[in-house]
Formats: structure tokens, sequence, C-alpha cells
């Protein structure tokens, strides 16, 4: 029998609103099984170059863009620590989202990871890619994403694509 480790649940944002539904999913499911959570935020050098749809963002200073977020996820975990009431470590890395992931998760032997979709057109995840489907198919864990907000906390019924 396979069981699902919820010890250690790394939960991603970008700061979207899909990122905000799997903090809610992810804190809800680490309160429920006692697992402690890891809010994950990567700063990517180099997006400007992949950016085709918004207008650039360059990041001059590495260091003042990962101070800003690191204050930004310290707000983020102590709203999960005060509404699920459990413990919470940011984590800030520098590079490209997927790889940073995956290699976090492996380094920390994580349970499962918890993101949200942007729910990109075809055209859109072929020029910019999709993280989440990246994430997917390298981790070492099961992942769980999700795009829309769910009416109820909880999970009663669960789709398994073969």
């Amino acid at each position: 029998m396979i069981h699902l480790n919820t010890n250690k649940i790394i939960i991603t944002t970008d700061f979207s609103e899909t990122s905000l539904l799997a903090i809610k999913h992810g804190g809800f499911l680490a309160q429920y099984t006692k697992g402690e959570v890891y809010l994950v935020h990567v700063i990517t050098k180099h997006w400007e170059k992949f950016n085709v749809f918004t207008p650039s963002i360059t990041v001059d200073n590495i260091e003042k863009a990962s101070s800003a977020v690191e204050t930004k996820l310290e707000e983020m975990a102590a709203v999960i620590r005060q509404n699920y009431s459990v413990p919470v470590t940011t984590v800030v890395n520098t590079g490209n989202p997927t790889t940073e992931i995956i290699k976090f998760a492996k380094e920390i032997n994580a349970g499962l990871i918890v993101m949200g979709t942007h729910g990109y057109s075809a055209w859109e995840d072929l020029t910019i890619g999709s993280n989440a489907l990246k994430v997917i198919t390298k981790s070492p864990c099961p992942v769980m994403t999700m795009s829309q907000f769910a009416d109820k906390v909880g999970y009663s019924k669960i789709i398994l694509p073969i």
C-alpha cells in the first residue's frame, strides 16, 4: 500500500490568485495531517527574456527583490500560522522555477507539492511554458494543482486520470 506523506508540504507562490488558492489547500492539508509547510517563491533572473505577453520586468538588484519577497512571504506565513496552526518555513530561491522547486523538494524530502495553475491557453503554454506541468512531470513526490476556488474545504471525491 502506498501512503501519502504530508509531513513536509511545499506550497509554491508567485503571489497570483491561483497561488493564493494553493496556500488555502496546502494549509488545510497541513492542518488536517499535522504537517509542516514550506512556502516557496523562486525569483527568475532572466524573466524579461521570456516575457512575451506582458511588459518586461527587469530586476536590477536581485538582493533588493529577494528582501521584498522575503518580507511578503513572512507576511503570508504569519497568516498561514494563524489560520491553520501549522509550522511554516519561508524559502526564496533564484533561478528556473521548475528546477529550483524540484531541487528543493528532493533536498527536504518533501511529501507533497501544492501549486496553482494559471490556465494558460495552448499557445501560451507553448510559448511561455507551464511551470506546474514541468513540476508534475519531474517531481520526486505527488503534486496537487488547482486553478479555481473550491466551494468547500476538504475532499470527498478525487479523480485520478490514468
